[in-house]
């Protein structure tokens, strides 16, 4: 037991000092993204997966799903972090970079719980672009460390039209 402790955490150790800093330079604005506080006629749903190369497929159960305004802020910050503005996925073993964002950010979104097949769904979802943004996260057997995926995509919401996103 002790030898699996020092091991996770001379693991969070060498991952802890691989991040990075990245900056944003566009600065937070609210009023840019207060569609996301509108009621619209659209919904948004989807669904979170990572399929194992035996084949098994790992949905994001359980796991907050979130659907966020892609105002200007917010696309220099996913491109930032996942080198393209239309989002991706990025292996949660991987270090996000550190990013400071300005609290009303964090505020400005809507989330829900995937269910347990991995689908999720946001009604009454005005026009606008959003990231959708998902985890999906396991531990295969008696390990320690946590594998997955971070998922998010660049969605655009036109004449109040449902959509789904299948994130994988």
């Amino acid at each position: 037991m002790f030898g699996k402790l020092m091991a996770t955490l001379a693991v969070a150790a060498i991952v802890a000092g691989c991040a990075t800093t990245a900056e944003v330079a566009v600065p937070f604005n609210a009023a840019e993204v207060a569609y996301i506080n509108q009621s619209g006629p659209a919904k948004v749903s989807g669904q979170g997966f990572t399929r194992l190369s035996n084949g098994a497929v790992i949905t994001c159960a359980g796991t907050k799903a979130e659907l966020v305004p892609a105002g200007q802020y917010a696309k220099e910050r996913i491109a930032a972090i996942y080198g393209n503005v239309g989002g991706g996925t990025m292996s949660v073993s991987q270090p996000m970079p550190s990013i400071s964002a300005p609290s009303e950010y964090a505020t400005m979104r809507r989330t829900t719980v995937c269910d347990a097949s991995g689908n999720f769904e946001f009604a009454g979802v005005a026009n606008g672009d959003y990231y959708v943004m998902t985890v999906v996260q396991f531990v295969r057997g008696q390990g320690f460390a946590p594998e997955g995926n971070r998922l998010v995509r660049l969605v655009r919401v036109a004449d109040g039209k449902s959509l789904r996103v299948v994130m994988n």
